[in-house]
């Protein structure tokens, strides 16, 4: 029973903190509901519409979605840093596909350390020459 304690707890941690969760064999689904995180910066809202729990091995998705004012996409530059739950760099590299939607996103395999891992992404939106940046 204290291992699914502990399992809620860090769950509820993660949504607080904004981590993204990698776990090796504990029952989660990368198919799990979406969690969107939002943030507004100088008139430009960039959104996290990824999912946030994966198994070990999964192939993982970043994916945001940079809307202005009146809720028009936005194409933007974005580059990402996953960090390891230690603060070490899993993984840097831009976001380089667009889906059908004018979301941008890119793919990871899972890697098999679980923990809370946070990711950064930071855009450069040209046609308003602004960055925005956002954390998950």
């Amino acid at each position: 029973m204290g291992f699914l304690k502990a399992v809620l707890i860090l769950g509820v941690l993660a949504l607080i903190i904004g981590g993204v969760f990698f776990y090796k064999d504990i029952g989660f689904s990368s198919k799990s509901p979406k969690i969107n995180f939002t943030k507004e910066e100088n008139g430009i809202t960039m959104t996290f519409v990824s999912g946030t729990e994966y198994y070990y091995g999964d192939l993982g998705k970043t994916i945001i979605q940079i809307l202005n004012v009146n809720q028009h996409k936005l194409n933007g530059t974005c580059n990402q840093t996953i960090l390891y739950h230690n603060g070490s760099v899993f993984l840097k590299g831009s976001l380089p596909y667009v889906d059908s939607s004018g979301n941008e996103y890119a793919f990871f395999v899972i890697p098999s350390v679980s923990g809370v891992y946070t990711v950064n992404v930071d855009c450069y939106v040209p046609i308003v020459n602004r960055n925005i940046s956002s954390s998950k």
